[in-house]
């Protein structure tokens, strides 16, 4: 069976990436973020403009030159190739996985590639058209947290001249706010997928409940449940930037409807972090409730 994680970004999904791979019934993509639907699907922001194979030939550039060359540095000159090839239309996307792993020995196989929120409904169509029955992986966070984690996470690679606008106008910045309209993405998915194959999953849930997040991953891609180890962390950016300039209020209206679709999508209440605003608000339970 096969499965796609498709972000949130800034939502845990390079912690996750981690539990797939160690667990033995799941063959995950080396690497973790392939890049391969969006590169094919989405070209109206910079950051996905003929990029991908450039950065995986940079890479594949790298770990040829090491000497000496270990079993390790091999595998990944390999999968970087593979990927390279990916790109030219050397063989499809199942194949790459088929390069990678004898798939009949494992349960399930897939990647995770947060940049897959944002793909249309032909880029959906197109997963579907490889496997009908593939299961979708979506982490959330509140979206107004996470753009500012994603501007933290800009500011830390500084490269954005742009972070020296005023920062509630680089919120509202399609780059950041897109990535956090959940509710547009979990209506192209469901042009597509029946709701049953889609997981909506909080990245609240992967800080403070980490067992429990994952047991829920695990029953939905129908594999064992794994004891993780104690003491997992997350990522976290250490960037400085004074967040309390950002004015939330344009960004709550901009959310009003991501709040009461995912509200709407999920059965059990909404964390108790998730802005408390818009057509949807929390109730002493925790319930999302529309007003």
């Amino acid at each position: 069976m096969y499965f796609v994680g498709i972000g949130a970004q800034k939502a845990g999904t390079t912690t996750l990436a981690r539990l797939l791979d160690a667990h033995k019934e799941i063959a995950f993509s080396p690497i973790k973020e392939l890049h391969y639907f969006d590169e094919k699907h989405i070209d109206t922001f910079s950051i996905f403009e003929n990029i991908f194979e450039n950065r995986f030939k940079t890479l594949l550039n790298r770990f040829a030159q090491e000497s000496p060359l270990g079993d390790a540095q091999i595998a990944r000159i390999k999968t970087l190739n593979d990927r390279v090839c990916l790109s030219k239309g050397r063989f499809d996307y199942p194949t790459f996985f088929k390069r990678q792993f004898d798939l009949s020995q494992y349960k399930c196989w897939g990647e995770i590639t947060p940049a897959y929120a944002l793909l249309p409904v032909k880029g959906f169509k197109e997963i579907y058209n490889f496997y009908p029955n593939a299961k979708i992986i979506f982490i959330l966070r509140d979206p107004i947290d996470r753009i500012k984690s994603h501007i933290r996470f800009e500011k830390k690679r500084k490269y954005r001249t742009f972070l020296e606008k005023p920062l509630t106008k680089i919120a509202l910045d399609p780059e950041f706010g897109d990535r956090s309209r959940y509710d547009l993405t979990l209506n192209r998915l469901l042009e597509v997928f029946p709701k049953k194959n889609i997981h909506v999953c909080f990245f609240d849930d992967l800080v403070s409940h980490q067992q429990d997040f994952f047991d829920g991953i695990c029953d939905f891609l129908n594999v064992s449940r794994m004891t993780l180890s104690k003491g997992l962390l997350h990522n976290k950016s250490k960037a400085s930037l004074n967040l309390e300039q950002l004015d939330e209020e344009p960004l709550l209206e901009m959310f009003e409807s991501t709040y009461k679709a995912v509200a709407s999508f999920v059965d059990r209440p909404l964390p108790r972090s998730w802005k408390r605003s818009g057509p949807v608000f929390l109730n002493r339970d925790g319930h999302g409730i529309s007003t």
